[in-house]
C-alpha cells in the first residue's frame, strides 16, 4: 500500500515538474520577441557619383558634387572600402585594382557612417566624416550594376578582410581561401 502511494506521488511529482518546466520555457519564449538590429540613424548615402579614378584594390576617387570646391579644382574625394585590405604583393594589388575598376563601373553609390569610432590605445575617439568634406570616406561602395564592391573584392579573393570585418566578410574570405582563388591561390 505504501509503495503504491509513493509510486503515485512520484508520478505526480514528475508530471508537476514537467508542467513547471514547460511553463517556464513557454513564458521565456513568449517574452523573447523578434528583435530587429538597431538602425544607425547617422548612415549617409552619397550618389550616384562619377568615378574619377580607381587608386587601388580598396580605394577609389569620386566626384562629390555636394562638397564645395574652389573653381577649377579637379580633385575628387577618396573613398576607402570598409572591411577590405589590399594585398601587399604589388602584382596582386594591381589585379585587385583592375577588378575593382571593372565592378565599380562609371558611377557608384557610397554608404557610410557619418561618425566613425576609432580606438587609440585605451581611448575611443569619434571622427565626423562629413566635417567640411575633409579626409577620405570609409564606407560601402555599390557599383553601377548594384553589386557591393567591398564584398565582391573579398569573395573573388582579390582582397583580404580587416580584423574588425563582420562575420559575412570573414566567411567570404574563408570560402575564397578554401577555393584557393585570387591571393589565396599561392
Amino acid at each position: 500500500m505504501l509503495a503504491g502511494l509513493w509510486a503515485k506521488l512520484g508520478i505526480a511529482a514528475v508530471v508537476a515538474m514537467v508542467c513547471l518546466i514547460s511553463l517556464a520555457i513557454i513564458a521565456r519564449n513568449w517574452s523573447c520577441r523578434e528583435r530587429r538590429p538597431p538602425r544607425d540613424p547617422k548612415l549617409v548615402t552619397l550618389g550616384p557619383c562619377k568615378v574619377l579614378s580607381v587608386d587601388g584594390g580598396a580605394s577609389l576617387v569620386i566626384d562629390d558634387s555636394r562638397r564645395s570646391r574652389k573653381k577649377g579644382d579637379p580633385q575628387g574625394r577618396t573613398v576607402i572600402l570598409d572591411f577590405v585590405s589590399v594585398p601587399d604583393d604589388p602584382e596582386w594589388a594591381k589585379v585587385a585594382r583592375n577588378h575593382l575598376a571593372g565592378i565599380a563601373g562609371q558611377e557608384v553609390i557610397v554608404q557610410y557612417a557619418k561618425v566613425r569610432r576609432f580606438m587609440l590605445g585605451s581611448e575611443t575617439r569619434e571622427v565626423d566624416q562629413e566635417v567640411e568634406g575633409r579626409g577620405p570616406i570609409i564606407g560601402v561602395v555599390l557599383g553601377e550594376s548594384g553589386i557591393q564592391c567591398n564584398m565582391a573584392q573579398v569573395e573573388s579573393g582579390y582582397c583580404d578582410t580587416t580584423a574588425d570585418a563582420p562575420g559575412e566578410y570573414q566567411s567570404a574570405k574563408k570560402k575564397a581561401a578554401l577555393a584557393k582563388i585570387g591571393i589565396w591561390s599561392k
